[in-house]
């Protein structure tokens, strides 16, 4: 049967429907996500102009930007089961909170 892992007792079946259903989602995840235009766009553009050997910068900043990205998805699939309470979100979204209140006080104080 076409799309099955007979060594995997229990492997799902894959079909075109779930393909059809899964690479819009995937998509999104990957177009839509501010962190990729942050991270491709704003931070490796900026250090790429700056850098005198471009070709080996990018040729180690691909690379860095998709283990990244895939530590994120990784992570966060160890952390749903705090995330899924009431208190783990919580914990997370005041940390979040410091850290901009941070971030805001550090360009805060180097502009006056």
């Amino acid at each position: 049967m076409a799309g099955t892992m007979p060594d995997r007792p229990g492997a799902a079946t894959l079909n075109r429907q779930d393909v059809r259903a899964a690479v819009p989602g995937a998509a999104a995840v990957t177009f839509l996500n501010p962190l990729v235009r942050v991270d491709r766009i704003v931070v490796l553009g900026g250090l790429a102009t700056a850098s005198d050997a471009r070709s080996i910068f990018v040729a180690g900043a691909v690379p860095a930007s998709a283990v990244m990205f895939t530590g994120v998805t990784h992570g966060a699939r160890i952390v749903r089961p705090l995330l899924d309470t009431a208190g783990g979100a919580t914990a997370v979204d005041a940390v979040s909170g410091l850290a901009m209140l941070g971030i805001a006080a550090a360009l805060w104080a180097t502009l006056f």
